[in-house]
């Protein structure tokens, strides 16, 4: 008896494929034949175990090719892309180039000098603002390998000299006080301002720091200063003012009209004419000629020329001149021992005393008033119980104003003691020379030489020999 042929069963067949980037793992089933067993999670698990995928599985995708699912392509893994990291960012506060403005008033007049053209920071003022970059996230793939992402990048950030990055890191910050400049790529803060010269391209300068000027400054103009002045040309009629030292490496000459302002500390220049100075410690000068000088300390005019000539001088050290005066008779005005300065406060404060005692004896006549009719029993009106209770609160105000004022008073008279040991010394002092000490007063009528101006024992001026 012949055998039939009876086919083998064959089970479905599970065909396991994996993206080119690693990051999705498909399965696609062909169905048992002949009675072969169909498939299972496990066996399908079993599957992709053997490609050694076991990231990101998909339990319900699996679950529906077991049902089963034949002949369809299904993600059975997905795995976790990278992610990029974001790039910082740089955000300027301020514009990189400096254009002069011209402001003009409500008369439509045009303001050609001050002209903004420095941005005066302060230390911790923020410059700039930036975004720090993101690291991003690392991926993983089907097989559970990672995948690294790329970091943001940090645009290049403007930071120069005299700034510093901020504790959290989210801002550039000036680190000191100055004038915000940028060149070379970069924000700089710089505590000297330099200038070729004072005039309408430049403007009036007023800035925190030291000045410099390389030229002249012109008549009409303006120079401000919070640290020192260096000028290596000339001064015009224009005022320059220092809070330490002035230095003019040319001359000071304000015209006709003297219009010339000099003032600082210590104030030194090769002449001055035609000028007011005011010199808290010390003026150093070649020449001075018809100006108004107000000295704290020591005057010093001992090179070249060394000649003091016409104007007022008015000096609470000593002052040392190879001439003082000229042999043309100009006359010269020295005042020694003082500081005017304090006559002119003790005026303001004096007349500010005399207001405020008026007002105190105005509020007591006021306050008497009511009080008497306070005392009488009688009712006080609504406006009259109002200004009741103002005089109780201005009384004691007013009055410790009032002795704040003579406390100021007494200071100033204390400064404004003469000082004994104030000289005047000369090689040649030529008439008229008038000088005064306190309510002393004496002028030199000759020529003399190799002279010394001082105060004797007996308070009178004596004019005697170096």
């Amino acid at each position: 008896m012949e055998e039939k042929n009876v086919a083998k069963p064959v089970d479905a067949q599970i065909e396991v494929s994996v993206s080119g980037n690693k990051m999705s793992c498909s399965v696609i089933i062909a169905p048992p034949e002949n009675g072969g067993a169909a498939p299972t999670c496990e066996s399908i698990r079993a599957a992709l175990a053997q490609m050694g995928v076991g990231y990101g599985i998909d339990d319900d995708a699996i679950e529906r090719l077991a049902a089963p699912l034949y002949n369809t392509n299904v993600t059975v893994a997905t795995g976790l892309l990278p992610e990029n990291g974001e790039d910082g960012t740089v955000t300027e506060l301020f514009p990189r180039e400096k254009k002069p403005v011209y402001k003009e008033d409500r008369h439509g007049n045009v303001d050609y000098k001050n002209l903004g053209l420095i941005t005066e920071v302060k230390a911790g003022m923020g410059i700039v603002d930036l975004t720090q970059p993101t690291p991003g996230t690392p991926g993983t793939d089907v097989f559970g390998r990672e995948h690294a992402q790329k970091g943001g990048q940090m645009p290049r950030v403007p930071m120069g000299k005299g700034l510093a990055l901020s504790p959290s890191g989210q801002r550039v910050e000036a680190a000191c006080e100055g004038n915000l400049v940028y060149y070379d790529n970069a924000f700089h803060v710089e505590t000297t301002y330099r200038v070729p010269q004072v005039d309408l391209d430049v403007g009036n300068i007023t800035f925190s720091g030291d000045v410099v000027v390389d030229g002249d400054v012109l008549d009409g103009f303006e120079v401000k200063s919070g640290g020192n002045v260096t000028i290596h040309g000339n001064v015009g009629a224009a005022n320059v003012s220092a809070a330490e030292k002035l230095m003019v490496e040319g001359g000071v000459n304000g015209g006709s009209g003297a219009a010339a302002f000099l003032e600082a500390i210590v104030v030194e220049a090769v002449y001055i004419e035609n000028a007011t100075v005011h010199a808290g410690q010390k003026l150093v000068a070649a020449a001075i000629t018809n100006c108004t000088i107000e000295c704290d300390g020591d005057i010093e005019v001992t090179k070249q020329k060394g000649q003091v000539c016409g104007g007022r001088i008015t000096v609470y050290g000593s002052m040392n001149a190879l001439e003082i005066g000229n042999d043309s008779n100009a006359l010269t005005t020295i005042a020694m021992g003082v500081i005017p300065r304090y006559i002119d406060e003790k005026k303001k404060k004096n007349d500010q005393l005399a207001a405020m005692t008026s007002h105190i004896e105005e509020l007591e006549k006021d306050w008497k008033f009511i009080e008497r009719m306070v005392n009488m029993g009688q009712k006080l009106k609504p406006d009259h119980e109002a200004k009741y209770k103002r005089l109780k609160m201005q009384m004691p105000l007013c009055k410790k104003k009032k002795e704040l004022l003579e406390a100021e008073i007494d200071a100033l008279d204390e400064k404004m003691r003469p000082n004994e040991n104030t000289v005047i010394t000369a090689k040649k002092m030529y008439p008229p020379v008038r000088i005064s000490f306190g309510r002393e007063n004496a002028t030199a009528s000759d020529e003399m030489s190799n002279v010394r101006v001082y105060r004797n024992s007996e308070g009178t001026i004596s004019f005697g020999m170096m």
